[in-house]
């Protein structure tokens, strides 16, 4: 299907006939003389594209072969491209981000046509991760599925810096079969997406095994594909019969590994398979049904039909995990069917907060594969049972022996008593009892209370495991809990609590407040009066460190817990200051934690431990200490998709905007005791989502861009000669499109239209703002985080500022340029995707050195799967069986730095005032891209890519000569905002107003200086030409002030012309930077002040021009102390500093007037005897400035407690810090440890409690 695979053949032009070759794409021969040819490139993203023209329809499947090689950095991939029915592209990929050997290797992989394409338009080869060069020698599509394997290699998916790393993060579990009497059981076990569970089921049940991943792919809903690590082995595996036994939550529909599995348990291997798996739908059903013909038919689960369920209460977890299972023989093997309660996107559903049901769930499971492997155990329990207050174990044993018998509880409420053990020896067929005398601490307390019992031998092998349950009914219950759901910190809380009845004597009431951190931070406890059924309290939340809290009531009958209640309780204002500091933070978009409820809190505690402090869109997240982002909350849709110019919905409707604040604010509200740090209008939102599509023309927009027009121009007259148009009244204008103007030199009414439509897009933003913020004052709200910015996508970011107070955002270089000149709002943005390790642990320090103060990595640990990719998207931080990546390793240690100070310290710091304006002109935009789109009269991204290229290569640099720059507006050119600068850029600034001329020349009479490239000015503010070509022409006469390099500059073209336009002008920073002479390369440099202290970030770029890069040098405009913030190293009093940064990696610089000597730390007078005040002061040889100190805890154990972790701003080097220690917390020597995060000054005090 592709047209000269092979790139043998030439066209007339002698290039590569049926391809389109990038200029930096060569061709040659394999070898001299081979007449056999490849396409090579090393610089581009992509290498060679062809047109199609193939019909297709949903669920066609194709194969691409490809032969390719490169070096050991480079990745290969293939995309087609499929045109849906509204006329977007979408791409497949049969491979991507695939490793490619030295040498020759061919490379395939299947593609399914996705609902609503109607064809293939176009195939393209690249050179996916743009490092390293790559090479192709055939590129080939046929129909159908060829050559694929049954199972896929999980590797050639996950590049190595995303695959986990050492063992899986343990949580608390049973080993209920672990180890294993007879040795691991061998099973190969399929999965969907949650395959945490294979870790989990191992930790219990003694397993060699192998998991297959079988993701449900997006949008087909179908497990298309199946991955394991190391695939060929488990194919060899599978055909050699070296499983047990097979665990099928997952539904693969490959012939081969079908046939495979049903062969072999029809020679005598097992079988359990799993309902209501949600990956549960395989895209061949005709050859899934092998598997299901051996599939006995369910019946309602009962323990005593099935002698491998007896000894385990699943009826009393309530509801039962279990509701029905199947029982039976398939040839020779066993076939176990088990459906669960509720569909599970892993092995078993959440228990949810049952006592015992996550182990009973598993024990369940683990007897299933243990009966169906044929894996007699030498023990069995016959009955484990309550007799009054005792358990009474029965047993049989299968061989003499000493076993011992362990016991181990779970209460419903409470903690649960200690485990007891007991040493006894059986003969073999005898049988025995063994009993234990319940605590009596157990003998009131309500609930459902489990023992279960596990049996070892000699060697600690299990041989045996079982359990029984109980429910206590104590004569007085909590029936309720009763405070305020909102308080204010420092508030006080009145409680009330009803019991069932009169307590009675020897009763006694605790009522806590409990935060989350699992700190009791006040308590009321009384003894109750025979008559009391309804008691009264009162708790106060004192120094909150976290948003959410609970109210426990516990009823206590002689110092025994009977009855235990809850409540929850929220103080949203703590999470005012959740952006104070540096946050790493990782989720989805409007996707909570995809955890199972019973592992939430593990989840948390394991991503705590990568560096991560808050999360999106999950409340569980705040109830477990973490800040959270709020998700989107727009009350209405907002994206708009279509081919139609009318735009559905349209924001010039009033009643429609109105709407869209209303509904806005109503969600707000809903979420608003939560305490979430900010909030995101909507995701990825455009006013063409493709911006692909020129809108809106409706009769709405086209009377609102009358009277637009007439407030811009105020005469007929002057609009008429603005456009080159002849209305006899503003009535008779019309929204115009490309089409309308096409060959037209005149693009202003063009650009009226689209500056309009930003206004009306922004006015929708802001209405909506307000309305949050007069509902809801504490919240902070973002509008959308676009990744389209040119002429259709109603992308203004000028116009959204003021009404943003967080900002949510891809911050791309150009987004942060913009945002940190216009806003001092905190700065949220999602990153991660396909980063490499090194990108990965650079961008936390980039976004912190540009404002940033929390990078969402997108997806904690959760793989995604595309519909029409041979592969899925491995996007996570760490992987899905909760290790740490090499990703996430480079981000944590930034992370965790920045976190410990650095990124409080930036945030206090200001960026130092800078020399340079650029200035950014939206009219010029639109311009530049219609004068690309008018020749053809259709949307062309040319214009625009030309007009962001000029900022990106003068902004480029700037930054290579270490001077700083802010983006400014015509409007604040024209209010007098240049007199702080000494320069002025003009990037592609074709389109000013006359005013913003005047104010120019204004600056540049008073000796400011002014740069630029394509002469400014050319068009008014609205798009009209000017006669006069260029109107600053006299200016750039002086060429000591002044440089127009008379075309649109490109960052690719012209560095060095630039570079003599800066040096000619005299553009130097205050501290100067070199690297072995000239300005240093791949490298970034940002200055900030925070008072009298100047500090220098520093940050390498990655790739292979960041290597091997010579140290760089800086000149200080005089001596001052330094020191290497990062390492806490004191540098000297110099006016010369050096460092040495390998790619990707960040230093900070502190330069002080003075030399800090020591921190001292002191205990002041404690304001209550719940906190204890440490005094903190800066030693040094000169009165300090404004540094940040940072504090940690250690608890009597030599724990450190991160909830009690400080960074505070010390204004003259002083600050004091309030430890508000909790009731709960240990009596004993406490440790408070103090650095300064500028000079890593230390000091130590001790806090005895």
């Amino acid at each position: 299907l592709i047209m000269n695979p092979a790139f043998a053949e030439k066209d007339e032009q002698g290039g590569v006939r049926g391809w389109r070759l990038p200029s930096r794409t060569t061709r040659g021969e394999l070898a001299p003389g081979a007449e056999q040819w490849r396409l090579g490139n090393a610089a581009d993203y992509g290498l060679a594209s062809q047109p199609l023209d193939i019909p297709v329809k949903p669920g066609d499947v194709y194969t691409v072969f490809a032969v390719a090689r490169g070096d050991e950095k480079t990745r290969a991939g293939i995309a087609v491209v499929q045109e849906m029915e509204d006329g977007r592209p979408d791409d497949l990929y049969p491979f991507w981000n695939k490793p490619v050997t030295r040498t020759w290797q061919l490379y395939s992989g299947c593609i399914v046509v996705d609902k609503g394409a109607r064809r293939f338009q176009r195939v393209g080869l690249y050179r996916s991760n743009r490092e390293g060069h790559v090479e192709y020698a055939y590129v080939q599509m046929f129909p159908g599925a060829m050559r694929r394997a049954g199972i896929l290699e999980m590797a050639d998916s996950v590049p190595p810096d995303e695959r986990g790393l050492g063992a899986a993060w343990p949580t608390p579990h049973l080993p209920c079969y672990r180890p294993l009497a007879g040795g691991p059981l061998r099973a190969l076990i399929f999965v969907g997406a949650f395959q945490r569970d294979v870790v989990e089921l191992a930790q219990r049940l003694d397993l060699d095994y192998d998991f297959c991943y079988c993701p449900t792919f997006r949008p087909s809903g179908k497990v298309e594909h199946v991955f394991a690590w190391d695939a060929a082995r488990v194919l060899t595996r599978l055909e050699a019969g070296y499983y047990d036994v097979f665990l099928l939550a997952g539904r693969p529909s490959h012939s081969d590994v079908v046939d495979a599995l049903a062969r072999w348990v029809q020679a005598g291997k097992g079988l359990v398979f799993v309902e209501f798996a949600t990956a549960n739908r395989p895209s061949d059903e005709a050859a899934f049904k092998q598997i299901s013909q051996l599939l006995p038919k369910p019946v309602a689960y009962s323990e005593a039909a099935y002698s491998w369920l007896s000894g385990l209460p699943l009826p009393l977890l309530n509801p039962s995990p279990i509701t029905r299972v199947g029982q039976g023989e398939a040839g020779k093997g066993r076939v176990v069917r088990i459906q669960w309660s509720q569909p599970v996107a892993g092995l078993a559903p959440s228990a949810g907060p049952t006592p015992g049901g996550t182990e009973m769930t598993y024990a369940a499971l683990a007897r299933a594969m243990l009966w169906a492997g044929r894996r007699e155990l030498p023990c069995e329990l016959a009955r484990v049972e309550f007799r009054g207050d005792q358990v009474v174990v029965s047993t049989n044993a299968a061989s003499d022996g000493r076993r011992e018998f362990r016991l181990m509880w779970d209460t419903e409420i409470g903690q649960a008593p200690e485990s007891a053990r007991r040493a006894v020896e059986l003969k073999t067929g005898a049988a025995a009892e063994v009993t234990f005398d319940a605590p009596r601490e157990l003998s009131v307390r309500r609930g459902l209370q489990l023992a279960r019992v596990q049996v070892t031998n000699a060697s600690g092998a299990v041989e045996a495991f079982a359990a029984a349950g109980r429910v206590i009914e104590p004569p007085v219950r909590i029936q309720k809990v009763t405070a305020p759901e909102l308080v204010a910190p420092e508030a006080a809380i009145p409680v009330a609590i009803g019991l069932s009845r009169a307590a009675g004597a020897r009763h006694s009431l605790s009522v806590e407040l409990v935060d989350a951190f699992d700190r009791v931070v006040s308590r009321s406890v009384r003894e109750l009066a025979a008559d009391e059924a309804e008691i009264k309290a009162e708790l106060a939340a004192h120094c909150p460190l976290s948003v959410y809290h609970e109210i426990r009531a516990s009823l206590l009958s002689e110092g025994r817990l009977m009855d235990e209640a809850t409540a929850p309780l929220w103080l949203p204002q703590v999470a005012r200051g959740h952006t104070d500091d540096f946050r790493l933070c990782a989720g989805y978009a409007a996707m909570p934690f995809t955890v199972p409820a019973h592992l939430r809190d593990c989840g948390i505690e394991f991503l705590r431990q990568q560096g991560v402090w808050g999360m999106t869109v999950s409340e569980c997240v705040i109830q477990r200490g973490m800040a959270g982002w709020g998700g989107t909350v727009a009350g209405i849709g907002m994206s708009y998709n279509g081919s139609e110019h009318v735009r559905k919905p349209c924001f010039s409707d009033p009643a429609l905007r109105r709407e869209l604040a209303t509904k806005t604010a109503e969600k707000v509200a809903d979420k608003a005791k939560w305490g979430w740090v900010g909030y995101n209008m909507n995701d990825e939102v455009h006013l063409h989502q493709h911006a692909s599509v020129e809108v809106c023309t409706c009769s709405l927009c086209a009377d609102g861009f009358r009277e637009w027009a007439k407030s811009a121009y105020g005469t007929l007259q002057q609009a008429n000669a603005s456009w080159g148009a002849s209305y006899a009244d503003f009535g008779q204008v019309t929204p115009p499109l490309l089409a309308d103007l096409k060959g037209q030199s005149n693009p202003a009414r063009w650009v009226d239209f689209r500056l309009f439509q930003e206004e009306v897009w922004a006015t929708a933003y802001a209405d909506t703002a307000r309305a949050v913020k007069a509902k809801c004052p504490e919240a902070r709200l973002s509008f959308t985080n676009p990744y389209k910015f040119d002429a259709l996508s109603g992308v203004n970011f000028w116009l959204w500022t003021p009404h943003e107070d967080i900002l949510l955002k891809y911050f791309h270089p150009h987004v942060a340029d913009r945002y940190r000149s216009w806003s001092r709002a905190p700065m949220v943005a999602w990153f991660g995707y396909r980063l490499t390790a090194a990108e990965s642990g650079r961008f936390p320090w980039w976004f912190a050195f540009n404002g940033g103060v929390m990078p969402i990595w997108w997806n904690a640990l959760d793989p995604w799967a595309y519909s029409g990719k041979d592969s899925f998207t491995p996007w996570y931080l760490c992987d899905p069986l909760w290790r740490p990546t090499e990703r996430s390793q480079k981000v944590t240690e930034a992370a965790n730095e920045l976190h410990a100070g650095i990124g409080r310290l930036l945030r206090a710091a200001r960026p130092a005032q800078a020399k340079v304006a650029v200035l950014h002109s939206q009219p010029s935009m639109h311009v530049q891209y219609a004068l690309a789109a008018l020749p053809k009269g259709k949307p062309a991204a040319d214009g625009y890519n030309q007009w962001q290229d000029s900022h990106t290569a003068w902004t480029s640099a700037l930054k290579r000569n270490a001077v700083g720059y802010d983006y400014v507006v015509p409007e604040q050119v024209e209010a007098g905002k240049l007199a702080a600068y000494e320069a002025l850029i003009l990037p592609a600034a074709i389109a000013l107003s006359d005013k913003t001329l005047s104010a120019v020349r204004q600056f540049a009479g008073k000796g400011g200086q002014v740069l630029a490239d394509a002469p400014p000015g050319a068009y008014t503010d609205h798009g009209s030409p000017r006669a006069q070509a260029n109107p600053l022409a006299d200016l750039f006469q002086a060429a000591d002030r002044a440089a127009c390099l008379g075309r649109p500059a490109s960052d690719k073209s012209d560095p060095s012309d630039l570079q003599a336009v800066i040096e000619r002008l005299g553009l130097r920073p205050e501290t100067a930077w070199e690297a072995a002479g000239t300005v240093p390369r791949e490298a970034e440099i940002y200055a900030f002040e925070l008072d009298e202290g100047r500090y220098v970030g520093l940050v390498r770029n990655v790739g292979e021009k960041a290597a091997n890069q010579p140290p760089i040098t800086l000149t200080l405009p005089k001596a001052l102390h330094a020191y290497d913030v990062r390492k806490g190293k004191y540098l000297g009093h110099v006016s010369r500093v050096t460092q040495a940064l390998a790619p990707g990696e960040a230093a900070l610089l502190a330069l002080l007037p003075y030399r800090v000597t020591g921190l001292e730390a002191v205990v002041a007078s404690p304001s209550s005897a719940q906190d204890a005040v440490l005094r903190l002061s800066i030693a040094s040889t000169a009165k300090p400035t404004t540094h940040v100190l940072h504090l940690d805890l250690t608890d009597p154990s030599g724990a450190v407690r991160p909830c009690y972790s400080l960074n505070i701003v010390a204004p003259e080097g002083r600050a004091d810090a309030r430890i508000p220690f909790a009731l709960s917390d240990p009596l004993g020597p406490w440790t408070a440890r103090a650095r300064d995060v500028a000079t890593g000054a230390e000091a130590a005090v001790l806090l005895v409690r």
